[in-house]
């Protein structure tokens, strides 16, 4: 059973595209939270409804198609608290997304296109507008999007506990009871973090977004691990090591050999 329906990986499309075309990394001209609440964008200290968030999917295309350098950006001491938020509601709203029967009834090719082009946050993704890379922000998103995971795995995990033990009820008191089928879910887990690791190592994002990058990887990296089968946790860390190994490798340098050099 695959758990990626769940989530939006379109972020895997990334690398191909890049290199394909010479993407630039938009200025930051985003505004204050003030006036993007002037605009109609919901504040971000309230809580959102459906209608709130359909509000600010507006204004967003509405910035993307003005001025792209406009748009809330991750970190920014203007925009970041705004881009948090648009973060936290875009989480928030993906198994509101996988519900739509449009989503359910579509094959998984068109049902990730359908999260896409419904996502909260689709200005910032690819193929949105290949010619713009939000790096910083892409990193962010596909850091909440495995964190997003890490918590449906849990859940998924939880139920199927509890099913496989009222099978196990069923085949005490004689009743008929079915195997529970085998659930991987190290396999969806490994797959976002692999593209966080593309992500972070990508020649095409700046400096700053690649170490967010990595201090993400860093962070759920042990989560992560504890969910994973002891082949897949080999193969996170190596990974984890191979791009902190890209990004700083001076720190992996003993420092004597440091100063002789």
């Amino acid at each position: 059973m695959r758990l990626l329906a769940w989530i939006p990986w379109t972020l895997i499309a990334v690398a191909p595209l890049l290199a394909e075309v010479s993407p630039e990394v938009p200025h930051d001209h985003s505004l204050t939270v003030e006036e993007y609440i002037s605009m109609g964008m919901p504040d971000p200290q309230a809580t959102w409804s459906v209608d709130d968030r359909e509000k600010a999917r507006t204004v967003l295309k509405q910035l993307w198609t003005e001025d792209p350098t406009l748009l809330p950006r991750a970190g920014s001491p203007r925009s970041g608290a705004m881009f948090a938020k648009l973060l936290d509601e875009y989480l928030a709203s993906l198994s509101e997304l996988m519900s739509v029967d449009e989503v359910v009834d579509s094959n998984p090719e068109e049902r990730q296109e359908l999260v896409l082009q419904r996502s909260l946050l689709a200005v910032y993704m690819p193929p949105h507008d290949v010619r713009l890379l939000y790096d910083r922000e892409l990193v962010e998103i596909q850091a909440g999007n495995i964190a997003e995971q890490i918590q449906i795995v849990d859940r998924l995990k939880d139920s199927m506990r509890v099913m496989q033990e009222s099978q196990t009820q069923l085949a005490e008191l004689g009743e008929t009871a079915y195997p529970m089928p085998e659930v991987d879910t190290g396999e969806s887990l490994m797959l976002l973090v692999i593209q966080l690791a593309v992500l972070a190592s990508s020649e095409d994002f700046s400096p700053t977004a690649r170490r967010a990058g990595l201090e993400h990887l860093e962070r759920l990296a042990p989560a992560v691990s504890a969910r994973l089968r002891p082949e897949q946790q080999e193969a996170l860390d190596e990974l984890v090591e191979s791009v902190r190994r890209e990004l700083m490798p001076d720190a992996l340098v003993p420092a004597h050999e440091q100063a002789a050099e």
